[in-house]
């Protein structure tokens, strides 16, 4: 954001984006606070079939820090931070299932340090001498790519839960737009009932791309 604009302000239109895509204050927390020389946003996501990796850019597009242009430290007086994540609750709705996953690979003391398959990741368990074990997990595929490294079995189960859901949702894209962010993301027809009915999510299309141009929202049925 180039325009000066109030932290309470900001989350105003945070809060109106994420109601325009169907996400009111049930299911997302959208709060305002001012500190000294400075305010944050900080946006709670308390359902769990609400994705962090939409809501998170949504917020961040209305972030304020001002660095300086020689070191990069951030400047005191005037920043406006903004924090995103899921509740606890929700995040623990996430991991339901990958406990049990992940409990097999604690159970196999053989496989410390070993990188083994968990659903569509990799994760490589190290164990802790006075403490729980942690966690090292990886994409899936060919070439796996580091995710993340995670304390105890339900703070892993918590981030691959998490993880999966929210790689349904690509292409994600936050423009500027007036009066409200431009905001689009494809998702696989199955999953996006939400937004198209289920009668669409039968047809022979496979991803559906969501785009709210500031104004309005509208679903464009893809092949692909």
């Amino acid at each position: 954001m180039s325009e000066y604009i109030s932290a309470t302000d900001a989350a105003k239109k945070i809060r109106e984006t994420l109601k325009r895509l169907g996400w009111s204050s049930r299911a997302v927390s959208v709060r305002a606070e001012y500190f000294s020389m400075g305010s944050a946003i900080n946006v709670r996501i308390k359902r769990a079939d609400v994705p962090l990796n939409i809501v998170s850019p949504i917020a961040r597009f209305f972030e304020e820090i001002r660095r300086c242009e020689y070191t990069g430290d951030i400047l005191s007086g005037g920043n406006m931070y903004v924090s995103c994540r899921y509740t606890r609750a929700a995040a623990d709705s996430h991991a339901t299932g990958w406990v049990d996953q992940l409990q097999k690979v604690v159970s196999q003391r053989s496989g410390s340090n070993e990188l083994q398959g968990v659903g569509p990741y990799w994760v490589k368990r190290v164990a802790g001498c006075n403490g729980p074990d942690t966690f090292d997990i990886w994409s899936g595929g060919e070439v796996g790519r580091f995710l993340q490294s995670c304390y105890g079995i339900e703070s892993a189960a918590r981030f691959i839960g998490c993880h999966s859901f929210e790689s349904r949702y690509t292409n994600i894209s936050v423009e500027p737009s007036d009066p409200l962010p431009t905001v689009s993301f494809t998702i696989p027809l199955e999953f996006a009932e939400p937004w198209v009915g289920k009668a669409k999510t039968l047809s022979q299309y496979k991803t559906v791309e969501i785009r709210f141009d500031g104004v309005e929202t509208t679903e464009t049925l893809l092949a692909e």
